[in-house]
């Protein structure tokens, strides 16, 4: 596809001084850590230093031009990076003609052991883990890329509140997820919700009436949701929506790569008084959690001091899950759903200033519902500002 035919279209591409800016804070940090040369193979962290998701390699040095090699599509590499030195690769061991150092950086979370076999009898080298290192650089977000979160964040309030108006008893779980994401896609969501981990299959149909939202399964959160089989046994299923039931509605919003995550709850007809009382206090740990986050502090140490809220409101039985408790309360959030860092029991990592979070202070009341809320936020230097949107209160059709 040529340049011109992508310009005909609403195509936009990441700025040439952000792509450079984000590699020369990663040359810096390979020099700190004599590492003169590093391989990019994950596809999100391509996108991420380069502004293209061809079937590529990256090749980032210490000290010069980066050089980027495409297996396909390479006019679309073109067209979409900023990167001047762009080449086809034809075969992995085209390699050699780029890299001679014996010392060269990999991203060891984001490779089988199979492809890490076939870089290493190309490449004779010693292979180095630099993970953490882009983890604490993608931690940190730029103002560019907080807009394009603020962007999703409007899209993730239209879908709310849209949605709201096709709400009715005799819906399926399932049903109502589709019409979200038709809203959804409408306005600019590109439907795939990216994570980091192998084990983990992220998704935007996470919605649950009453008990179905009290199901613990495979995913790491206190409410789980039924399904539509043993082969994806999580989120919304063929269980029929109810009157003066909570509806908990958790969709994440994807826009340029980078997403938002977000938790409101709904209710056809008068929520039950139990429902009410319980999410009023986690709204008090939700802004707790606004009132008091501010970077320098230990996640760890955070956490705790969230969690002793649950305490003091009474609700500690239930927050975070019932019997099988969740030692988290936010996860960063950015081009994955979740990712570095997580504000968890004993995290010892502080929190800085442009991370961003999504925080989602849960419950579940066993055999009757799960209930929660949950905000994408940027943390900044002496407060909280809140991503997204959308209001607080029980949406009540």
């Amino acid at each position: 596809m040529g340049k011109k035919l992508l310009l005909k279209h609403r195509y936009n591409l990441v700025p040439e001084f952000e792509i450079y800016n984000r590699i020369k804070n990663f040359q810096k940090k390979l020099s700190e850590s004599n590492i003169p040369v590093a391989i990019i193979y994950y596809p999100v962290n391509c996108y991420y230093f380069t502004g293209a998701n061809q079937d590529e390699i990256l090749i980032v040095y210490a000290d010069r031009e980066p050089v980027l090699l495409v297996k396909r599509d390479l006019e679309r590499a073109k067209n979409d990076s900023p990167i001047t030195q762009i080449f086809p690769l034809k075969s992995f061991s085209d390699l050699k003609k780029f890299i001679n150092e014996k010392r060269v950086g990999f991203e060891f979370d984001y490779i089988t052991l199979n492809e890490y076999k076939k870089f290493q009898s190309i490449i004779e080298a010693e292979f180095v883990d630099i993970t953490q290192i882009i983890n604490e650089l993608r931690s940190i977000k730029s103002k560019y890329e907080i807009s394009l979160m603020k962007h999703a964040g409007e899209i993730a309030k239209k879908v709310y509140l849209e949605g709201a108006n096709y709400l009715k008893k005799g819906l399926t779980e399932i049903e109502f997820a589709g019409i979200l994401e038709k809203i959804a896609r409408k306005y600019g969501h590109e439907g795939i919700l990216r994570t980091g981990s192998f084990r983990f299959e992220s998704y935007t149909s996470h919605i649950m009436c009453g008990y179905t939202s009290t199901f613990t399964t495979k995913t790491a959160t206190p409410t789980g949701g039924m399904g539509l089989s043993p082969a994806f046994p999580c989120g919304a299923s063929f269980n029929e929506i109810k009157e003066n039931k909570p509806i908990l509605v958790d969709f994440g919003i994807c826009f340029m790569g980078y997403q938002v995550d977000e938790t409101r709850m709904f209710s056809i007809g008068e929520p039950e008084e139990e429902f009410v009382n319980y999410y009023k206090k986690i709204l008090k740990i939700q802004h707790e959690i606004f009132e008091n986050l501010k970077p320098g502090i230990i996640a760890g140490d955070f956490f705790d001091f969230i969690y002793e809220k649950s305490y003091s409101l009474g609700i500690e039985k239930y927050f975070l899950g019932f019997n099988k408790k969740f030692n988290f309360i936010g996860h960063g959030i950015g081009l994955h759903t979740s990712e570095f860092p997580v504000i968890a029991k004993n995290f010892n990592y502080l929190i800085k200033e442009n991370m961003t979070f999504a925080f989602e202070p849960k419950m579940v009341i066993p055999e009757k519902y799960g209930l929660g809320i949950e905000d994408t936020v940027v943390v900044r230097k002496d407060r909280v500002e809140r991503i997204t949107s959308i209001p607080e209160e029980i949406i009540c059709v």
